[in-house]
């Protein structure tokens, strides 16, 4: 398991208690357990403990099984508990179930243990997740219903300080938010009048100070500001902070049609301190695209420039309350007979509603009053002489389809009733059960003001959705586009006619349709919202085949017409290049600062080989002249001793003397090398014959014991050196790789040619040098040997590069090294 789990197990028996831990184990479980004994320590471990997983014995000395099971839902309803009992018969078990256990286990059979715990753990987190999407999907449906309601109101004032004051109770409510504050603008200056803290009014002393940092940002952006972390934001002002107590804030622009800023509203310090997101924005948005018109309106009325009065449309049944809550409405009767005319009006009065009444009784009288009185409600009569109510019906559907229409009728049969309301009635009223009409008319009247009000609700929902700043569509389960407000048609290139006929797939590109519909699968088997952000992005295909790249936010909402999905789009393809450019900038100027610093740091490091190399030639040639005119008489006098005292008997004498003449002859050797490395690199380049200077350098340097394989490719050609310094370079080779194999090993040389150059190995199979020794076998007096001077290996790469060659050299510990070395076949050719 990923998860340490934490376990509570209700056991009175040691040893049961044991195995039960021994299963669990068994199966991989990683787990914090606790265990309680008695009813008393049941209940203290349910406070303090919180499990992911209950499991109990059914039956205890003084407690039960179904008792502990009912403490455990009350506590944590969703936590699996699972009864694991010595005997338990078949009612039982049934009784367990349905008190709301998750399952049981017996204690003869506790191989079942682990998979019943792995299925209860995987029901209950499906479970909660199930939950959750419940609990966003009702969430969600709240805010619309909110974002509807409000829209209502708002749209139905003309007064700017109420409409502010129900915004901003609204946005509070959107968002479980506890204060909020709105301001319009003023002579260019946006100015604060309105506040609401824990849902009511503030009345304040003088004009509060603006935020002048955050109404930049939104002047600048047209979108919301979102600080999550106030107190350290310098762009809220301190006044504000103590004013309101505010740990975050959310301030959302309430932008015209014209695309400017007429006002803003800020809501402050979100429920529990949870911190705003992107989706708060975009709810709250929806409240300012309201805000907007109904402001837009307010300002309307008062440069009068639309009447104080709304005109009755012939497109609407009713006429706006104007804020009262009792409504005068206009009902036209067609009615031939005025005793039934009568009759109507009675029952009309009798309804407790106010009705303003004009009876007709022929078809221009009818047409006349349609235009003149402009009724809320028709009656009419089924029969007239030379007219009926279907013919009436028609014409008011045709020219004013918003006012509902009922029959009134002496006898009607079921066919003629179905037939009615068919075309149009809103219902029928037999003239001998008039008492039903008041009835019949309130309702008729209350589902008008109902369809009325959807209408307008959707209206602007569809208006608030056509100010948003990203594009959105709204899509059905099945991918097909419902809705597409301008931005979406302008971001794609296609008209909302054509949109409506599209799936969303046919706006991804065709190499991405099938990851697209894996994620459109991944999205409904759990439904939630996802706002705009990073792992949100995807890519879109333009109508004129171009592709952008897109961040997208998602929506679950419930309509009339089912479950849908809004997606807000936001093309980034501009923000992206600017980001791929920075990321490509700075990772050439880290190549390029990486770059000089190595050209920089190579630099230095040559620049110090050549200053010790310098030094160190200068002092050898200093030096090397006068220890070797030293060395000179130290031989001559050990020779001219060792020659006197031949007839001598002391061995002893006579082999110090060996020694002396050994060391003298060591000695020698690296004044000989100090002495070839003081030389200037001029060099006497002779045609030279490598075999030959090979087999000079393998003289005095390889012993018996030493196997040598020489490989001379045939026909090498002779090439232009100079000898002394070649072998000077073979012997140091040679000399190395015998001390590397103690004077016992093999030896293969291989001289072969490779287009203008000439190759030599030598490899050996001796102890090898260690890794980290290897980078500093060129490097001036540094040796691996006890007695070496450091500066074999440095002359013979400067005798290799006074040739215009190359040296390599491999090596691994106790398998053997080996030295390549590349000359050129004339000297001065370029080395390939």
């Amino acid at each position: 398991m990923d998860k340490e789990l934490a376990v509570l197990i209700l056991e009175d028996v040691d040893g049961d208690a044991a195995l039960l831990q021994e299963e669990l184990r068994k199966e991989g479980f990683v787990f914090t357990l606790r265990r309680a004994c008695s009813k008393d320590s049941f209940i203290k471990l349910l406070e303090e403990f919180s499990p992911d997983i209950i499991l109990s014995d059914y039956r205890l000395p003084s407690f039960d099984g179904l008792a502990a099971l009912t403490l455990a839902k009350e506590k944590y309803p969703d936590v699996p508990f699972i009864f694991v009992s010595g005997t338990i018969g078949e009612e039982f078990a049934i009784e367990t179930i349905k008190s709301g256990a998750t399952d049981y286990v017996l204690k003869d059979n506790l191989t079942r243990l682990a998979p019943v715990v792995k299925r209860a753990l995987q029901e209950a987190h499906e479970h909660v997740q199930r939950k959750k999407a419940q609990e966003d999907l009702l969430r969600r449906e709240y805010q619309l219903e909110i974002l509807t309601r409000t829209s209502r109101h708002i749209n139905a004032v003309l007064d700017a300080s109420t409409i502010m004051q129900t915004l901003l109770a609204a946005a509070m409510e959107l968002v479980d938010a506890t204060s909020a504050a709105a301001g319009l603008l003023c002579n260019g200056t946006l100015v604060f009048k309105e506040y609401n803290k824990g849902g009511r009014r503030i009345l304040h002393g003088g004009e509060p100070s603006v935020d002048q940092a955050v109404i930049e940002n939104i002047s600048e952006t047209l979108s919301p500001y979102i600080s999550n972390d106030a107190a350290h934001d310098a762009r809220v002002s301190s006044e504000k902070q103590m004013k309101f107590e505010i740990y975050n804030l959310v301030n959302v622009p309430i932008i015209d049609g014209r695309g400017e800023i007429i006002g803003c509203f800020e809501i402050h310090n979100k429920k529990e301190q949870q911190p705003f997101d992107i989706q708060d924005a975009f709810m709250l948005q929806g409240l300012a695209a309201s805000a907007a018109v109904a402001l837009e309106n307010a300002r309307l009325l008062s440069e009068k420039k639309v009447m104080s009065q709304e005109i009755f449309p012939k497109d609407q049944g009713l006429t706006p309350s104007n804020g009262q809550d009792q409504r005068n409405y206009r009902v036209l009767i067609l009615e031939d007979n005025k005793g039934d005319a009568a009759l109507i009006e009675y029952e009309l009065q009798k309804s407790g509603t106010a009705f303003t009444t004009q009876c007709v009784e022929n078809k221009n009288d009818f047409i006349l009053a349609l235009k003149q009185f402009s009724p809320h409600l028709i009656l009419s009569d089924y029969s007239l002489p030379d007219f009926n109510g279907l013919e009436a019906m028609a014409i008011v559907k045709a020219e004013y389809p918003g006012i509902p229409f009922i029959i009134i009728s002496g006898a009607m049969g079921e066919e003629f009733a179905v037939e009615t309301l068919q075309k149009g009635a809103a219902d029928y009223v037999l003239k001998d059960r008039m008492f039903r009409l008041g009835t019949v008319v309130n309702r008729t009247l209350e589902d008008t003001e109902h369809r009325l009000a959807s209408r307008r609700a959707e209206e602007n929902f569809h208006i608030m959705v056509e100010s948003a700043p990203y594009a959105i569509i709204l899509c059905n389960d099945k991918k097909g586009i419902q809705f597409a407000n301008k931005a979406a048609q302008e971001l794609f290139g296609y008209s909302s006619e054509e949109l409506l006929k599209m799936q969303v797939e046919d706006l991804v590109p065709k190499p991405l349709r099938e990851t697209h519909r894996k994620l459109h699968e991944d999205f409904y088997r759990e439904v939630r919202s996802r706002p705009m952000g990073p792992g949100r992005e995807l890519h879109g295909v333009k109508k004129d085949g171009s592709e952008v790249t897109l961040e997208i936010g998602l929506t679950p909402i419930k309509t009339v017409r089912g479950s849908q999905v809004m997606a807000s789009i936001k093309d980034i393809s501009e923000r992206k290049r600017y980001e791929e450019e920075l990321i490509r900038l700075k990772n050439a100027l880290e190549e390029k600062v990486e770059e000089q610093s190595a050209d920089l740091i190579y630099s230095q490091a040559k620049l110090i080989q050549a200053e010790k190399l310098a030094i160190l030639g200068q002092f050898a040639g200093a030096i090397g002249h006068e220890f070797r005119n030293q060395l000179g008489v130290m031989r001559n006098t050990a020779y001219f001793i060792k020659m006197k005292l031949a007839d001598e008997e002391d061995k002893k004498i006579v082999k110090h003397l060996n020694i002396l003449e050994e060391e003298i002859i060591g000695a020698d050797k690296t004044i000989e090398n100090l002495m070839s490395f003081a030389k200037t690199s001029n060099i006497n380049v002779v045609e030279v014959n490598l075999e030959e200077l090979i087999l000079e350098g393998l003289e005095n340097n390889v012993t018996a014991a030493i196997e040598v394989d020489i490989q001379i490719e045939k026909d090498l050609p002779i090439i232009q050196a100079d000898p002394l310094q070649l072998k000077s370079i073979f012997s140091n080779i040679i000399m190395n790789a015998v001390q590397a194999m103690k004077d016992k090993g093999k030896l293969f040389i291989e001289a072969v040619q490779e287009k203008d150059n000439v190759i030599i190995r030598f490899k050996d199979n001796g102890c090898g040098i260690k890794k980290e020794d290897q980078d500093l076998l060129f490097t001036p007096l540094f040796t691996t040997k006890p007695r070496g001077t450091g500066l074999g290996l440095l002359t013979v790469k400067k005798f290799v590069e006074s040739h215009h060659g190359t040296i390599d050299i491999q090596s691994h510990i106790n398998k053997g090294t080996m030295v390549t070395i590349r000359l050129p076949i004339r000297h001065g050719s370029a080395v390939s």
